[in-house]
């Protein structure tokens, strides 16, 4: 779909993921409410920023 065509749908209240093909081009769609998003980049960000809990040891 066109720009025009995008503006009109995520018009409509609600949550959307949208993709571009880079020429122009869009595509929508709608997402459910309870719906988590993660981009690779702010997974690897986390991953840089975030350090693992240590891990208490535990007499077997």
């Amino acid at each position: 779909m066109k720009c025009k065509e995008l503006l009109l749908i995520i018009g409509v209240p609600g949550r959307y993921e949208v993709y571009s093909d880079g020429k122009g081009e869009f595509t929508a769609l709608s997402l459910p409410d309870a719906a988590i998003l993660i981009t690779p980049e702010a997974h690897f960000q986390c991953i840089e920023r975030l350090t693992p809990l240590p891990v208490p040891e535990t007499d077997l």
